[in-house]
């Protein structure tokens, strides 16, 4: 995505959390509100950087910021046999929620374009925890 991509998404409400070590930034989360959850839109940690567990501290603190601010729950969209994608997620506590446990706003997300696009790749999911 383009830097201009970030600041509209700042701009709309959207939260964005940045992992640097020593001033080089080495990941980010992308969040936002959607339905009465807190909805993580984009992750990623650079690839020399996996194994050193940032990828966990960023979700743990987008799941406590999610219950600080009274949010219902947290969740994400990802592939479900990617191990660090799916499995991943089942390791840090998430389940994976089916249509009837999802709001209107995630499930339009899910059948979006985007969504549909990606899903030619492998089997998309939805992650999620309840608070």
């Amino acid at each position: 995505m383009t830097p201009q991509f970030y600041i509209d998404a700042i701009g709309q409400n959207q939260i964005i959390w940045l992992v640097e070590l020593r001033g080089e930034p080495v990941g980010f989360l992308r969040a936002k509100p959607v339905d009465n959850i807190l909805y993580c839109a984009e992750m990623s940690v650079l690839k020399h950087h996996h194994g050193k567990g940032l990828g966990e501290k960023l979700i743990n603190h987008f799941v406590n910021f999610a219950k600080a601010e009274g949010f219902s729950g947290v969740a994400g969209i990802t592939y479900k046999n990617v191990p660090w994608n799916g499995p991943y997620y089942l390791r840090l506590g998430f389940s994976y929620l089916d249509d009837a446990h999802i709001g209107e706003e995630l499930r339009a997300i899910k059948t979006s374009e985007i969504e549909n696009a990606l899903s030619h790749a492998g089997e998309r999911v939805v992650f999620g925890q309840r608070f």
